[in-house]
């Protein structure tokens, strides 16, 4: 063969081979793109089912880690077996029905890895470990709460003493920090593993500390990777450095918790916030009441519907403009909307992460029950803070004399196309007695979204009822936890249908009821004062 048939051959192979590669990877790619919405589906199904399923979104960003590092047949081995492993059950956990707490603990601290000291496969790669880790720490907590024990684990976290001298940290963040363009274009990347913000849970259980320097390292890596552009972090591409997808939110709001506390003020003097008119500005346009249709990227947008209210409304809200408040508002009562016609469950009271859901679950309840918390659903002074005093909000007053209580007495309401509820009180209620005052609910047309005292009624009703122990992140205690913190509601409220009677007899018993019409926000909006026509 002659020197130019040699050159010519080798220009051929360097110019098809990695074209060929190329094309083999982009296929492998759209392929896992599409098998994995499948997949996401599968596994609400099994955790509907009573599996364990707490690993089963680490290890997909495990597998796409080991893709963008170009492990590309173990990425394609592992995504099958996991595949194959949920479509079929085989390997798969179910778990038990656990006669007490003690037994419970029993199960769950069994998961734990002996060798590595995380609750997760160990033939996975680091950066999964930390996630899982906490998720069932915590509610081996709760668990331990309820038994009055200490929370002890059968392994130290050895995992971790992988990563906790600062040149260490620096290593793995660096690591996470870039991503391929191929990984890029999926709805969450291995980036989200790069969060370490709830370290200090496992240094308050006494489970693992780290030094002052390394908690300072982790704060500056944070406050120097922050996008001056967007004020977000996320991910850049590994050849252009380019910030991918405009930024993170889960992330962002994870290092926003880092560098200001829940009040919005600075943690460290070194390390303050920047970029907040930026960051608000991008956090409003990732406000949106749209939703995707594929089940990935329902996923993503339940959980960052939750984030983005906790971060515009706990860490970021003494920044914000009248002009920001307001838009902030309408976004959220448009998302109120979406989220109570897609991913609730009306005859469970509950809700799932993903849209038109059959049945609730424990992740998509939890991940709701902290977004309307955020938002002031059950919190009178949640909602004093962020939507002003009653007085602000009640635009229409009268007083009316009238024989009955019935439909035809209401239309008023129909007045303000904001009144979504309309509560019976005996007495005009002061700012705390909104709730706690209320006689009943009375629905005045076809609505989604449930007025709040109906709504902590359900959920208290179903955390009881209902048979599951952990999800992906959230456990029955931890939710359980979460609705301690609401205000408290009477469950002897009587339903629409009944409301109307009552208040009717209240009328004709003490000469008087009050009537006020509530939005979305749980906001009063119009007050009707009845008394009975002699």
């Amino acid at each position: 063969m002659t020197r130019r048939k040699i050159l010519t051959i080798s220009v051929i192979l360097c110019i098809a081979v990695p074209l060929a590669l190329g094309l083999f990877l982009f296929e492998r790619a759209n392929r896992f793109k599409s098998m994995a919405d499948e997949a996401f589906s599968l596994s609400s199904q099994r955790k509907s089912e009573g599996y364990y399923t707490a690993e089963f979104e680490f290890k997909i960003l495990g597998i796409l880690y080991l893709f963008d590092h170009g492990h590309y047949l173990e990425s394609y081995r592992k995504f099958n077996d996991l595949y194959n492993q949920f479509k079929t059950t085989s390997g798969l956990v179910r778990i038990p029905r656990f006669a007490n707490a003690t037994d419970e603990m029993e199960f769950y601290l069994g998961l734990q890895d002996p060798e590595t000291g995380a609750f997760m496969d160990s033939t996975y790669p680091l950066p999964t470990y930390f996630g899982p880790t906490l998720n069932v720490i915590e509610h081996l907590q709760k668990l331990a709460e309820s038994t009055g024990q200490r929370l002890l684990l059968r392994h130290p976290l050895k995992f971790l003493e992988q990563l906790d001298e600062p040149e260490e940290l620096r290593a793995y963040l660096d690591d996470l920090s870039t991503v391929g363009s191929l990984v890029s274009r999926l709805p969450e990347t291995p980036y989200i593993l790069s969060s370490l913000d709830s370290y200090s849970e496992l240094e308050e259980l006494d489970l693992f500390s780290f030094s002052a320097e390394w908690k300072k390292a982790l704060a500056r890596s944070i406050w120097e990777s922050q996008d001056p552009q967007t004020g977000f972090w996320g991910v850049r591409l590994r050849r252009t450095g380019e910030l991918a997808e405009g930024g993170d939110i889960n992330v962002t709001y994870k290092h926003i918790k880092e560098l200001r506390d829940e009040n919005g003020d600075n943690r460290y003097d070194e390390f303050p916030l920047r970029f907040t008119d930026k960051l608000i500005d991008k956090t409003l346009s990732t406000m949106s009441p749209e939703v995707s249709p594929n089940r990935s990227e329902q996923h993503k947008w339940s959980i960052n519907q939750n984030l983005t209210a906790r971060m515009l409304f706990d860490r970021l809200w003494p920044d914000l403009s009248g002009a920001q408040r307001l838009a902030a508002r309408q976004q959220t009562i448009d998302i109120l909307d979406t989220v109570f016609s897609r991913f609730y469950v009306p005859s469970e009271g509950a809700f799932n992460l993903y849209a038109d859901a059959a049945n609730a679950d424990l992740d998509g309840t939890q991940t709701y029950v902290g977004f309307l918390q955020v938002v002031g659903f059950f919190s009178t002074q949640r909602r004093l803070k962020l939507w002003g005093e009653p007085e602000a909000t009640l635009h229409q007053t009268q007083t009316l004399a009238v024989t009955e209580i019935s439909q035809q007495q209401l239309l008023p309401f129909d007045q303000l196309p904001d009144v979504n509820s309309i509560r019976f009180y005996r007495v005009v209620p002061d700012a705390d007695g909104y709730v706690s005052g209320a006689l009943s609910v009375h629905y005045p047309k076809p609505t989604d979204v449930p007025d709040t005292l109906d709504l902590a009624v359900s959920l208290n009703r179903w955390i009881h009822q209902t048979s599951q122990s952990m999800g992906n992140w959230a456990s029955r205690e931890s939710l359980m936890a979460r609705l301690e913190t609401n205000d408290p509601v009477d469950p002897a409220l009587d339903d629409s249908e009944a409301a109307l009677a009552e208040a009717d007899l209240i009328l004709k018993q003490q000469g008087g009821v009050i009537a006020i019409g509530f939005d979305t926000l749980q906001m009063p909006r119009q007050m009707i004062t009845y008394v009975l026509e002699k």
